[in-house]
């Protein structure tokens, strides 16, 4: 199964919830990393961005708004692929140090994040399947 585009918007307590699992995950829980809504303008031609400050280990990821984004984007809005996408930038910066504009560390990040949020996606399917059935058996 190959990850599936779908619109997913969070609130800020949810946003912080999947910020703390994915450092967890990707293992940057000694990064503190502030996750801030801008307007869509604000962000140029972009839907986030990230700006690491590594002497301190601080990060602050600005994603779009979710009202400025446009319903007629090729992808829809998914707030999780693109708080992962701007979390493995962290592990890639001390290699290139440059703001996104190497197209294939672009490539390279979309592919890692497309695949571990997949897994992750069917993991949680798999988990409220098994509940489910607990709920059926057992009431």
């Amino acid at each position: 199964m190959i990850y599936q585009p779908v619109k997913v918007i969070l609130d800020m307590e949810q946003m912080e919830e999947r910020l703390a699992y994915w450092q967890k995950q990707l293992r940057l829980q000694d990064w503190v990393v502030e996750v801030k809504f801008e307007r869509g303008y604000e962000l140029g031609e972009n839907i986030a961005r990230i700006r690491p400050y590594s002497h301190n280990k601080r990060a602050v990821i600005s994603m779009m708004a979710p009202g400025d984004y446009s319903p007629h984007e090729i992808l829809p809005y998914d707030m999780e692929r693109i708080l992962l996408h701007e979390l493995l930038h962290l592990h890639f910066w001390p290699l290139t140090k440059d703001d996104g504009e190497n197209d294939a560390e672009e490539q390279a990040i979309n592919a890692i994040a497309e695949a571990l949020l997949s897994l992750e996606r069917r993991r949680q399917a798999a988990e409220n399947r098994c509940e489910a059935v607990a709920n059926r058996l057992y009431g």
